[in-house]
């Protein structure tokens, strides 16, 4: 069984459970607003064009020539809105008076103004020196100064949150850069939820920020989010699911609060499964035309491959489940799961250190449905195969949200537990607290003569950084 190897999660099928727990009534979906000035593809398309120069956003991608209507007919259009509108009896200037974005404050803080209010405003500002940013800045108007720094530190050093590349040319960092931040100022959820992503990655550098506002921008982000998801508004699909993917490390957050549920991990796995609801709930092509689609790939997999580095007492724990045992009518579902975790094993000795950080990434993904259901449940077996897989976690050193998740979710396992699972469970234990990478691989494959396979030296030098990298360029 192969994966597809583009559009993760797109063969994910959400169990109805999880479908409840995000809430997202049956309706039909609304029809976009068109665009009086788009391009010609885009209107023969139907689809809403954004109106960028000379090329749109559409055009691009599909690498067709862009070719916008004639300024004579666009004046004649808008002169003749103009004289349409003059019969009103509100002066032209009075939509405009109610514009201006808000910052957050406790009083405001269940109050989501309209998304037309800044894309209508957005200023857009290009940088004078290319070798700062080959990109646009989007800059609202009357932005409260904590927010400007906080679109600074997105821009400059939290857009590299989802690049395992460790390359400044990244796609997907320009992409975190640029689209991402586009789609934010359109979208006033997705603009929260990149404030909150600023501020839990200032935290985690030890940075000085402001608690009040980082819990502001999180309920308001996840408010928005859940009320645009009920709208269904096909504008705003694009922003949705980038925010379905951003909210994984929004809420990492809680893996390094002592105060956080134990087990935190089985809530987390749902937060990435919430991706594939929003990825099956949008139209694909609406996916595969947007210009954040590198978010959403992960390298191809093959679990045949794999099934032969699965740990020989991992199987041995599913093949000796009895037939009176009530699990022993979940045995397909673990052994779907393991074969999963043995191309990570498997990862180890022929990937490419990049491939094998983004399969740990994306592991959660690649999980059938219904034994992310036996994690709910908290069964000691799905509890065993999480515990080897946060040792895998414990390996992406370079990627700051990811810190901490590993050695809280075996210390969480170890307490919940009893002693007689832990003969299973001894290399994940003897793996807490080694921060090596290299002693972590030799445990995982119980190997203590092992050696990285990488050639290359960006992989090699990657492999042995055993310090955490923020890249701030």
């Amino acid at each position: 069984m192969a994966d597809q190897g583009f559009m993760f999660l797109t063969d994910v099928t959400p169990a109805p459970e999880e479908a409840d727990v995000m809430d997202i009534p049956y309706r039909t979906k609304r029809p976009h607003k068109k665009s009086r000035s788009g391009c010609k593809n885009c209107k023969a398309r139907k689809v809403k064009c954004n109106e960028e120069r000379p090329v749109c956003r559409t055009c691009r991608l599909r690498k067709e020539d862009c070719v916008y209507p004639s300024a004579t007919t666009n004046a004649t259009r808008i002169t003749s809105s103009s004289s349409s509108s003059s019969s009103s009896s509100k002066p032209a200037f009075a939509s405009k008076q109610s514009t201006s974005l808000p910052s957050p404050s406790p009083s405001d803080g269940n109050s989501t103004p309209s998304p037309s209010s800044y894309s209508q405003n957005t200023q857009l500002v290009r940088s004078t020196n290319p070798a700062i940013t080959a990109n646009p800045v989007f800059l609202p108007p009357h932005v409260h100064q904590d927010e400007l720094k906080l679109m600074w530190f997105y821009s400059t050093v939290s857009c590299g949150s989802f690049s395992v590349r460790g390359v400044e040319d990244d796609p997907v960092k320009e992409t975190m850069r640029s689209d991402i931040v586009q789609q934010a100022f359109s979208n006033r959820f997705l603009l929260d939820t990149l404030f909150g992503l600023s501020c839990l990655h200032m935290k985690t550098l030890g940075q000085d920020f402001d608690e009040k506002r980082a819990l502001l921008y999180r309920t308001r982000a996840f408010e928005g989010y859940r009320r645009a998801i009920a709208e269904a508004n096909p504008e705003s699909f694009t922003a949705l699911t980038a925010n379905s993917l951003l909210l994984t490390a929004l809420t990492s957050g809680s893996f390094r609060d002592p105060e956080a549920p134990d087990l935190y991990i089985i809530d987390w796995m749902l937060v990435w499964r919430g991706i594939g609801v929003i990825v099956n709930f949008i139209d694909k092509p609406i996916l595969e035309d947007s210009s954040i689609r590198l978010l959403f790939s992960r390298p191809p997999l093959c679990v045949s491959v794999g099934t032969p580095y699965i740990p020989h007492h991992l199987l041995l724990m599913i093949s000796s489940i009895p037939a009176d045992d009530p699990e022993f009518f979940d045995t397909t579902d673990y052994y779907e799961a393991l074969e999963y975790l043995g191309c990570l094993y498997q990862g180890l000795q022929v990937d490419s250190w990049s491939t094998l950080n983004l399969r740990i990434v994306t592991w959660f993904t690649y999980l059938p449905a219904a034994f992310c259901d036996l994690a709910r449940q908290r069964r000691p077996r799905a509890l065993v195969i999480l515990a080897h897989y946060a040792v895998f976690l414990k390996l992406l050193k370079t990627i700051w949200w990811l810190q901490g998740v590993g050695d809280r979710t075996l210390g969480d396992i170890r307490k919940h537990l009893s002693s007689e699972w832990h003969p299973v469970l001894q290399v994940p234990f003897e793996a807490m607290g080694v921060d090596d990478s290299l002693a972590i691989c030799r445990l995982l494959l119980e190997d203590p003569t092992w050696m990285p396979p990488y050639s290359d030296p960006s992989s090699r030098a990657a492999f042995f950084c055993d310090e955490l990298v923020v890249d701030v360029s």
